[in-house]
């Protein structure tokens, strides 16, 4: 795995290509190791036990997920998930872009 670490990431969708694979796998696979070997480095590095590795992880997964929930719920990143539905576009400006794409 270290040789795929080295390797830039257009490096491994050429190598995942050749191995008849998605283009992202290898790149999302090296990744994944990369992420693994750091954390055991920090984990070493401030003596964490498997709590406190856990509570970061899932702390940073919360925050790297937020806007991907506003997305969802909202169709918008910068609308809070927690807000109550966004307002809908109002139907003129749903007929000026029918009729833009039309055209």
């Amino acid at each position: 795995m270290k040789d795929l670490m080295d390797r830039t990431i257009d490096q491994l969708k050429a190598k995942a290509a050749e191995n008849g694979q998605h283009p992202r796998t290898l790149v999302v696979a090296t990744a994944n190791a990369a992420i693994g070997a750091a954390l055991a480095q920090i984990e070493e590095k401030y003596n964490l036990t498997n709590y406190e590795v856990v509570k970061c992880l899932s702390e940073y997964m919360s925050l790297s997920m937020k806007y991907a929930l506003r997305v969802e719920r909202h169709g918008d990143p910068e609308y809070p998930a927690d807000a109550p539905p966004a307002p809908k576009q109002p139907k003129a400006r749903k007929a000026m872009r029918k009729r833009a794409v039309a055209a």
